[in-house]
């Protein structure tokens, strides 16, 4: 109910609640949360699936009430899966450090392989990948995306987070005098 809200459907639950008393391809469980039969969600994703273009005009709307609603990881699920890079750089400039964290690491790699050439240098795409990399161990790759991330100083929050990840990892390999011109820097 509260996807369908945040997407522009004020009366979801209404409308839900009676469709689940007249079809039983609806269901309502215990919790109040309402299912839709497999069948009947197979049957929708195949009327879907037809018309390609009203299909990604409702994943995307779905993805954006995901993203409105704070559930960043399956928003960027769908915009991937609609290569939608200018969604899926805004999510991972917002919470692609913490997708990894808490082990979306996948999702974010998936969502990087998503991206054309033309975004794949994007800063936010080289950090990620930057930080990704040294959590593999492989160092020198590592340490040349996350300085292509840091290359242009701005005052934009992921600039402040790759900084403090390449100066994290600059400590972790002894390299203090970078980390440190790099944390004076951040601190200006």
């Amino acid at each position: 109910i509260a996807v369908l809200g945040a997407a522009g459907f004020p009366r979801a639950g209404n409308a839900l609640e009676q469709l689940s008393r007249r079809i039983s391809f609806v269901q309502k469980s215990e919790n109040g949360e309402f299912h839709l039969h497999d069948i009947f969600r197979e049957f929708i994703n195949e009327q879907h699936r037809l018309d390609a273009i009203r299909f990604e005009e409702t994943v995307s709307v779905v993805a954006h009430a995901l993203a409105k609603l704070g559930l960043s990881v399956e928003s960027l699920r769908l915009f991937t899966r609609l290569r939608a890079e200018e969604n899926i750089i805004a999510i991972l400039a917002e919470s692609g450090y913490e997708m990894i964290e808490i082990g979306e690491k996948e999702t974010v790699k998936t969502a990087l392989a998503a991206l054309s050439a033309k975004t794949r240098d994007d800063p936010v795409a080289c950090g990620l990948r930057g930080h990704m990399l040294s959590l593999e161990g492989a160092f020198v790759a590592a340490e040349a995306e996350m300085r292509r991330a840091i290359a242009v100083p701005t005052m934009d929050p992921f600039y402040n987070a790759a900084a403090r990840h390449l100066a994290s990892f600059w400590l972790n390999r002894a390299n203090y005098g970078e980390a440190v011109t790099l944390i004076e820097s951040l601190l200006e």
